[in-house]
């Protein structure tokens, strides 16, 4: 499973290990001591070429983006480590795109329960690709970008029922309807509410 830096929590952790299932955890500013140490523990080993890296390149319509997937198992430096089950892996991800002449970087940042850096590269990139394609169905079905709350408790709160709700709907729902459409049934019909939440039986 991979996730969203709001599903980043320890006991998110436990829960998908208890499920027998691998997680990969995006990482920023709302674990901010944990971020920056190992933000500069990644750059430090880097800079010594003492991590495991690969590197992937894609070309489209004049734009290159180079994509650097870089891993540590080396975590017994790290405090609290045990408070998240199973980390066995911290992740950089560093993608650098270059459109016309004009060159970007980007790092992000990865606490993973899998350590071989080629299963990580394919989750997170399917990962981007599934979340480019969600982001479309949360903003236009569920209206999620005009939620302009600004306190992160109440920014989860609005995000886990919604995302959960697209999910039932992906996995329950009827695979000739819409998501639009499911939602609409489910407003509307409790035997297919029951079937999203439940599953067909």
């Amino acid at each position: 499973m991979t996730a969203d830096a709001i599903y980043c929590q320890k006991d998110i952790s436990k829960q998908i290990i208890k499920a027998k299932a691998n997680y990969i955890f995006a990482l920023k500013q709302n674990h901010k001591t944990l971020y920056e140490d190992i933000v500069l523990w990644l750059n430090s080993k880097l800079n010594n070429n003492n991590i495991t890296s690969i590197q992937t390149v894609e070309k489209d319509h004049g734009r290159i983006e180079t994509r650097r997937y870089a891993t540590s198992t080396q975590l017994d430096w790290l405090s609290g480590k045990d408070d998240w089950t199973n980390l066995h892996a911290v992740v950089m991800v560093e993608s650098i795109r270059d459109v016309k002449d004009k060159v970007t970087t980007e790092h992000r940042y990865y606490l993973s329960s899998l350590t071989d850096v080629n299963m990580i590269a394919d989750a997170i990139r399917n990962h981007w690709s599934i979340e480019n394609s969600q982001h479309w169905v949360l903003d236009v079905i569920f209206s999620e970008d005009d939620q302009k709350s600004l306190e992160r408790n109440e920014k989860t709160n609005k995000a886990l029922p919604t995302r959960t709700a697209l999910n039932l709907i992906r996995v329950n729902g009827d695979a000739k309807l819409s998501v639009k459409r499911s939602k609409m049934r489910a407003s509307r019909n409790k035997s297919y509410l029951e079937q999203l939440l439940f599953g067909k039986g």
